[in-house]
């Protein structure tokens, strides 16, 4: 899992498959809070003692639904809609 901020991304190049996070709020990209967000997933993820990716894809979090999963080359894209 990757969890840094979108920023960062071009100063370091994955290469083997992984996944990110992303948050939507009114159809929009929250970025200034997105790290919070995050934290609140990696907490769940934690209470539920998530060890696979397959596990973390069935997660269900409170005020969360998964909006859509986008693939690209070694890349996946978890989008979530914030449902406050």
């Amino acid at each position: 899992m990757d969890l840094r901020a979108g920023y960062y991304e071009k100063f370091y190049k994955v290469t083997q498959p992984y996944t990110t996070l992303k948050f939507l709020k009114n159809g929009k990209t929250v970025s200034h809070w997105a790290k919070a967000y995050r934290g609140i997933v990696l907490r769940e993820a934690a209470k539920h003692k998530i060890e696979s990716i397959e596990d973390f894809m069935k997660l269900e979090i409170e005020n969360l639904s998964v909006h859509e999963i986008k693939q690209t080359k070694n890349k996946t894209e978890i989008v979530y809609k914030i449902m406050e």
